[in-house]
């Protein structure tokens, strides 16, 4: 079925770059914690970063739960703070830094997508394109484990719950240039149980939609883009 790189799952920290430096007490004192890539769990950290610094090359976001689950906060490349923001104070459990523009712009190239274990992007990935057609993620380890996802101009896909793309009453599809950093607010994290993608202007079967036969698909339609 054309699977290939398609479905290969791979750490996407990998291929990130960026830093952020947080520190246990406010005005920049105490020790500090450099963080390049992504930390879902903060160990010792956990709950006790007071100040944070973000390279200019970066940005970050936190999160009040481990795995960047719970409330969030965006750090802007080259933003610091000698104190959090109210309710931040020895809140943060998991941070992700990244090349500056990752978390608000979309970098995806033409015809490709990603799907992400974790919220904002965090996580395993599953690398999807113009032919994925991923019927049973059952023994994958990614199956209903999907938090966000994203697609590249010139493609399009739709989600299921269940195996062999059903039910088709229940589905999400996703519009080019997709960008949702937080799958749970449409209720589906962790849902994801077979996707299928194909080019953009097609059928979900990939043969061209008619006009004459196009019939309105039911489920949620997902066209929010990052800003």
């Amino acid at each position: 079925m054309g699977l290939g790189l398609a479905a290969v799952l791979l750490l996407a920290g990998q291929v990130l770059a960026g830093s952020g430096h947080f520190w246990l007490e406010a005005d920049f004192k105490g020790q500090r914690l450099n963080v390049h890539g992504e930390k879902a769990t903060l160990g010792n950290w956990s709950s006790r970063i007071s100040s944070y610094r973000i390279d200019a090359t970066a940005e970050c976001v936190v999160c009040k739960s481990s795995r960047f689950e719970g409330e969030y906060l965006y750090l802007e490349a080259g933003s610091s703070a000698e104190e959090l923001p109210p309710g931040w104070n020895n809140r943060i459990r998991s941070i992700k830094c990244a090349k500056k523009g990752y978390f608000t712009q979309n970098p995806l190239a033409q015809g490709k997508g990603a799907a992400y274990e974790h919220p904002h992007f965090a996580g395993k990935v599953l690398h999807l394109n113009t032919h994925t057609q991923l019927a049973d993620l059952t023994k994958r380890d990614i199956n209903n484990r999907i938090s966000s996802i994203r697609l590249g101009p010139g493609i399009e896909c739709e989600c299921f719950k269940a195996k062999n793309y059903t039910p088709a009453s229940d589905t999400l599809k996703l519009d080019p240039e997709t960008s949702e950093n937080r799958l749970n607010e449409e209720h589906w994290a962790n849902k994801v149980t077979s996707i299928r993608c194909w080019p953009a202007g097609e059928s979900g079967a990939g043969e061209a939609v008619q006009e004459s036969e196009t019939k309105e698909r039911s489920g949620t339609v997902i066209q929010r883009k990052e800003k």
